[in-house]
């Protein structure tokens, strides 16, 4: 399948590789644009979402097979490695909310249920040292994959509650704020619900190269 005939069918921005990895090119793709494809499917009745939220944890770039290198913060690139699997999905979220600073800034805040909060609280005492990196989809027209930020664990989190500066303007924030209250508020999942795909179908690799606006 060719990147044209990929972005033409899904709207989905593709992302190219570099260096020498040229061999990994088509099967990156196609991995980022199945996770895309399936966070953003529905099943009869419910309600499409609109953005989606993921939480995931620094690993070590030893550990190969279970982690994958990714490239974050775009004003000041870095090379960070986290795990596949999702550390806090958003069935661990109670609310997310778009928070305005004294300065002008903006602020996401992301307040965890019950479960969501007790788990924080043992990867914050068990993962001390170690970072939460935080993506999100977003966009119906003009989808985008980004890692909003990497928050270095340094005490006992207690309260459920992660407040940061995302890498992403008001607007978009806001996309991904009301994408992500309209799925909370959506039908019942089914029985069976769907795994959290891995970050590497999702969200763009250290590998990867966004598309030029």
């Amino acid at each position: 399948m060719l990147f044209a005939h990929i972005e033409l069918f899904t709207g989905v921005p593709y992302f190219c590789l570099h260096g020498n990895m040229k061999n990994e090119v088509a099967t990156t793709l196609l991995l980022v644009v199945s996770l895309f494809l399936n966070a953003c499917s529905t099943l009869p009745g419910q309600t499409k979402p609109k953005a989606t939220v993921a939480i995931y944890l620094e690993g070590s770039p030893i550990e190969e097979g279970r982690v994958i290198p990714i490239e974050i913060f775009r004003a000041a690139p870095r090379v960070l490695h986290v795990y596949r699997t999702p550390s806090i999905a958003m069935d661990s979220f109670d609310t997310l909310t778009l928070r305005e600073t004294i300065d002008g800034g903006h602020v996401l805040h992301i307040t965890l249920n019950r479960s969501g909060t007790v788990y924080l609280e043992n990867m914050s005492i068990s993962h001390r040292g170690k970072r939460l990196v935080i993506g999100a989809s977003f966009g119906e027209k003009n989808p985008q994959l980004r890692w909003l930020t990497a928050l270095l664990l340094t005490e006992t989190i207690t309260n459920g509650n992660l407040i940061f500066t995302p890498d992403a303007s008001i607007e978009e924030c806001k996309q991904i704020v009301d994408g992500v209250n309209k799925k909370m508020v959506a039908p019942p999942k089914p029985k069976t619900p769907k795994k959290t795909p891995p970050p590497d179908k999702l969200f763009p690799t250290a590998n990867s190269k966004s598309p030029r606006k």
